[in-house]
């Protein structure tokens, strides 16, 4: 196990008018590769003893660096998503700076990455990343932070969505599928578990559901005929099968950039199929919540 703090402070930043907010709270940034090989960054305030900023890091995602021009600030940014966080310096040793930042570095490349990224490339260059959570914990468990934060926020994210369905009326069941699956809370869900026979016939037999589908073909595959075959094809299971097979692997969170979400936007889950069905459920409340 490897650790690093960095005593520093923190800056608010809006992506729209690309302002960054100095804060001149004194807090630690903290980051540690643990023995499950997962690299775990967090800010503490240090007069609260408040975790005000979580992240999960992938190698090869994340970016440590100093800002050019701006003295003793450092930015933390990402490959798969244009996120980026801030943080002042705190120490008064200036000698140290470069140190931080190179020992950060060293840390993240310790972690090892397993071979399903070889076969994510192949497949669909189906590629990771973190997400920020709240919690709190006393200032002398700091080095234990990051397995309180696994006990706090794992079980959570269905306890906090079904109210939410019934402002998706053109989606609730589908919701109700996929939430269900979540509230299961398994490490091994598969997709093939969701979207079985007879719920991907109920959706080809609603008409409202089908024209939805149609709408996301090919104009030239549009045919109300082909979809229910198509969604029981074995080329569709097997689809369903690999993309499943991607999201159980480390490289979960670039899968699902890939496809074209953010998994900071929605509550952090370890199962990769779990996380990915969360990431569609707030895709589509903010689509509808747009439409209104």
């Amino acid at each position: 196990m490897s650790e690093l703090t960095i005593p520093c402070g923190r800056f608010t930043y809006e992506k729209e008018t690309k302002k960054a907010t100095r804060l001149n709270e004194p807090g630690q940034l903290i980051l540690n590769l643990n023995l499950q090989n997962e690299l775990y960054l967090c800010w503490v305030n240090t007069e609260t003893s408040e975790v005000q900023f979580e992240q999960y890091l992938i190698k090869g995602d994340v970016k440590f660096e100093k800002v050019k021009g701006i003295n003793r600030v450092l930015l933390l940014k990402f490959e798969s998503y244009d996120d980026k966080f801030f943080f002042w310096i705190q120490d008064p040793d200036s000698s140290k700076d470069d140190l931080y930042i190179k020992r950060f570095n060293e840390i993240v490349q310790q972690q090892v990455l397993d071979d399903a990224q070889d076969q994510i490339q192949t497949q669909q260059q189906l590629p990771q990343q973190p997400q920020a959570i709240q919690s709190q914990a006393p200032p002398q468990q700091i080095p234990q932070l990051q397995q309180q934060t696994i006990q706090q926020t794992q079980p959570q994210l269905s306890q906090n969505r079904p109210q939410q369905n019934q402002q998706q009326p053109n989606y609730q069941e589908i919701q109700r599928q996929l939430l269900r699956a979540m509230g299961q809370q398994q490490a091994t869900t598969s997709l093939v578990d969701i979207l079985t026979p007879e719920f991907l016939k109920s959706i080809a037999q609603d008409e409202e559901y089908l024209n939805n589908i149609l709408l996301l073909l090919p104009e030239e595959q549009r045919d109300p005929d082909q979809v229910l075959p198509n969604l029981l094809s074995p080329q569709f299971q097997q689809a369903l099968q690999s993309l499943t097979q991607a999201l159980q692997t480390q490289e979960y969170f670039t899968v699902i950039s890939s496809l074209g979400f953010n998994p900071n936007s929605v509550q952090f889950q370890y199962d990769g199929v779990l996380l990915f069905l969360s990431c569609i459920i707030d895709a589509v409340r903010r689509e509808e919540g747009n439409q209104q």
